[in-house]
């Protein structure tokens, strides 16, 4: 190109002059970051997303993946999923773009598919002056696992250009926060820092948190039609939300927004040091002993509550119990006091139930809490119980071992519609369980004969688990549909689980009027040394009202949390 008045020589620098002037006085680039879909989609949650960002006009909207469900290698079926979300994100009136999530890209028929619906794995672009690095990290787990043509591919991507004047980059897997939470060398974080990358943005665990390390300010993006997934609580990031984003000459703004909120929020909303402090709180401020709850009625055990100031100021900590619509008494209802900081203040509580079935709801408890200096939270939770079943006669006779079940979290109860018997024979050495699962539509039971040991969990089930050891810290569960089909596997704490370990059960299904029973027989050796008081839980999950009931709350994969099981 030849500028009129210009000699050949000036000539030659023009266009590096022009581009540097375009580069400075470049317009803003508006962009979105939307986080997880899935797993366990909310579409309606994702649609409402992809519309706000689409009202704001942006001129790109890049995601952190994971948007369609996947674990799969039918190509119809991927295609199939592939079609729905693409759909939605047609109205964007802008280039879309993502890094790849677990859920996206599994393996070799998945990756196919995605490169055909939405390109390469990972892309590099340039757009207003803004380059955007979109890295794939979604089938491994680590940095140290990534091939090396990755890392080769993710360094070339990020040297310097003359016209690039931000760096983004995204890739699903929070490489950044683990490191830091498991106080690990980073080396991508070497590699940004190095390249002056602005921002990195993530995705896969469903909170949201900011970061800034180095001058690199990083992000771990919440879900955006997804579950909430290692956080629930709103303090911890537990929500939906998705990022607007304006990068200037001078700065590049980031807001935090909820769909459906209409509020935008600063960044720093949720820190990952504000998420460690009220981890830390949550933690160590409040302790509660649980309450005994003996078997078949008689008066609960007393309660003992501690306070304790984990904070470095001294602080005023108001606990306060909420009884209205339980069928518990708890003295008193409120406990103030003045703690100072490290220490704790011990309190008695006098504890009564009204009657066993009204175990559930518990009883409700609130603290507020000041965990960093200009931030509080409430933290809340139920009175913990440790519920106690008798061992009794074989084959369902006598008092239910478990009876009044409740929700996931105490929160409320399902009266009678779950009852389990527990015997053991002595004299024919054999253990004995019998329960009969209310139903009130026998069409909205969903349940199929199934292999031994396959996805039994999936159906209307009941879910038992046995320690018949407390001590020795092994437990066995069983998963029983109402086909009789079963799945069986010794587990141990934490996060053990054997199913090559079968019991030699004799099993007996039956669907009666307003009912599915259950009958069976399995010789105690399976289970091993036993000692006098098993321990174990019991949990229904109810495909009709797709909820899931518990008689100890909360189930746990921990022996210690179990109920009491005495002959």
């Amino acid at each position: 190109m030849r500028l009129p008045g210009r000699s050949a020589g000036a000539q030659a620098t023009a266009p590096l002059l022009l581009l540097g002037l375009l580069v400075s006085v470049a317009a803003p680039l508006d962009f979105v970051v939307i986080g997880d879909r899935t797993g366990s989609a909310r579409p309606e949650v994702f649609r409402q997303v992809v519309a706000e960002a689409a009202a704001l006009k942006p001129g790109l909207v890049v995601g952190v993946g994971d948007l369609i469900e996947g674990y799969s290698d039918d190509a119809a079926a991927l295609n199939a999923e592939w079609d729905t979300v693409l759909g939605v994100l047609a109205q964007l009136e802008c280039r879309f773009a993502q890094a790849p999530g677990n859920h996206d890209v599994t393996g070799a028929a998945a990756e196919s598919v995605y490169r055909q619906r939405l390109g390469a794995t990972g892309t590099a672009f340039v757009q207003d002056g803004c380059r955007f690095v979109l890295f794939d990290n979604s089938r491994w787990e680590r940095p140290e696992s990534l091939p090396p043509g990755q890392l080769t591919w993710l360094a070339e991507a990020l040297k310097p250009a003359r016209h690039v004047r931000r760096t983004f980059v995204l890739m699903h897997r929070p490489y950044w926060r683990y490191a830091l939470e498991q106080g690990r060398p980073d080396s991508l974080h070497v590699l940004f820092r190095a390249a002056g990358v602005e921002a990195v943005f993530t995705g896969h665990d469903h909170f949201y948190c900011a970061h800034v390390r180095d001058g690199v300010r990083y992000f771990q993006v919440g879900p955006s039609g997804s579950r909430t997934k290692v956080h629930h609580d709103p303090d911890l990031g537990g929500f939906q939300n998705y990022l607007f984003c304006r990068a200037t000459a001078d700065t590049v703004l980031v807001e935090v927004r909820e769909p459906g909120s209409g509020v935008a929020l600063s960044e720093d909303t949720i820190t990952l040091e504000s998420v460690r402090a009220l981890l830390a709180v949550k933690s160590r401020a409040l302790a509660l002993e649980p309450v005994a709850v003996p078997a078949h009625g008689g008066a609960p055990g007393p309660g003992v509550v501690r306070l304790r100031n984990a904070t470095d100021d001294t602080q005023v900590l108001r606990l306060r119990f909420a009884c209205a619509g339980t069928g518990w008494r708890v003295r008193p209802e409120s406990i103030r006091a003045l703690v100072a900081a490290g220490d704790s203040v011990r309190h008695a509580l006098a504890v009564e139930l009204a009657a066993a079935e009204s175990v559930y709801p518990l009883p409700g408890y609130s603290l507020p809490y000041r965990y960093l200096r200009g931030r509080t939270a409430t933290l809340e939770g139920r009175l913990p119980v440790r519920r106690a079943g008798r061992l009794g006669e074989p084959g369902g006779q006598g008092p239910a071992t478990a009876r009044w079940f409740g929700s996931s979290d105490g929160s409320a109860g399902d009266g009678g519609r779950t009852e389990v018997w527990l015997g053991i024979d002595s004299v024919a050495a054999v253990l004995h369980i019998a329960a009969r699962c209310a139903v009130s539509d026998r069409a909205r039971v969903k349940s199929r004969p199934r292999r031994r040991d396959d996805k039994v969990y999936e159906d209307e089930h009941l879910n038992l688990v046995l320690c018949p050891d407390p001590a020795a810290g092994t437990y066995y569960q069983l998963f029983v549909n109402p086909d009789g089909a079963i799945a069986d596997r010794a587990c141990r704490a934490p996060g053990k689980r054997d199913w090559s370990w079968d019991g030699n059960w004799q099993v007996a299904t039956r669907r009666e009027p307003g009912a599915w029973t259950v009958e069976l027989a399995c010789p105690p050796a399976d289970f091993g040394s036993a000692s006098p008081e098993w321990s174990g839980n019991f949990v229904r999950y109810e495909s009709e009202r797709d909820s899931v009931w518990v008689w100890q709350v909360p189930f746990e994969h921990d022996p210690e949390t179990f109920g009491r099981l005495v002959r």
